[in-house]
């Protein structure tokens, strides 16, 4: 990796990897070749990665539909994802809910309800700080 000795040394500062550390030395990587390059660079590939993310509620008339994580102990929880490089929350909630689910549904549909940052710690050990865009549908 070209300048692992300095690029090593600004995510140490940090303590963690930034979006601006993401965006200037892994843009467009998903996570799995982020943590990847984390242990090349002799870092510790749990350690937390803050990312802006998507998370969409299924409202019907009979309640809100959910998911089972089976990754994550069986949790519930909402479908949703990572934001592509450059994509916008709702362009990326209406791909996070085709991919999950295979509802097409269009920017339109989307209720905005609020941004949440949260820490979450995966059953992998993996770690992040995520900036959840939440919507219903």
């Amino acid at each position: 990796m070209k300048n692992a000795k300095i690029i090593r040394e600004e995510i140490l500062k940090e303590g963690k990897l930034t979006l601006e550390l993401k965006k200037k030395y892994f843009p467009g990587d998903d996570f799995k070749k982020i943590r990847d390059q984390l242990e090349e660079l002799g870092l510790d590939r749990h350690m937390i990665l803050v990312l802006d993310s998507v998370e969409i509620a299924l409202v019907t008339p009979l309640g809100i539909i959910m998911q089972i994580r089976p990754k994550d102990h069986d949790q519930l929880g909402l479908w949703g994802g990572v934001l592509l490089d450059g994509e916008t929350p709702e362009d990326g909630a209406v791909r996070e809910l085709y991919e999950e689910t295979g509802i097409q549904i269009s920017k339109e549909q989307l209720e905005f309800v609020e941004v949440n940052e949260h820490f979450h710690e995966y059953a992998s050990g993996d770690k992040g700080i995520f900036t959840s865009h939440r919507y219903i549908v």
